[in-house]
């Protein structure tokens, strides 16, 4: 589980100035990967505050999803408990609201091409 993170891009006496307009955006990561993939997908440099969940399934995604508050989804295509048709519809249709970001490994830019057939943004 991810914990909170606060990064800043500037300091002030010493103090980090976080400027979000937002005190804390809620991202729900579902991917069985390691921790550092996130971190290789977003620049931590020009990050404000996050709070990061990460779901190792799909069924433990959508259950985040319905009862927690997100702002932002983070979909890894290959998971162990869904195919990307299946991943796809079931966000969409719980998260239609929110931006989801499709992860894909290496070379499966085809399962990537899908996501977008199926009506990822």
């Amino acid at each position: 589980m991810w914990s909170h993170y606060v990064l800043a891009t500037r300091v002030h006496d010493g103090e980090p100035v976080v400027q979000n307009p937002m005190n804390n955006i809620r991202v729900l990561v579902i991917d069985a990967g390691e921790v550092p993939r996130v971190h290789q997908t977003v620049n931590t440099e020009r990050l404000k505050q996050f709070s990061f969940t990460q779901t190792p399934t799909l069924s433990e995604g959508l259950n985040a999803l319905q009862h927690s508050l997100f702002h932002l989804v983070m979909l890894n295509l290959s998971l162990p408990d869904a195919s990307v048709d299946e991943s796809v519809g079931k966000i969409l249709q719980k998260a239609r609201e929110l931006p989801v970001i499709a992860l894909v490994n290496e070379g499966e830019s085809a399962k990537a091409a899908e996501a977008l057939y199926l009506g990822l943004e």
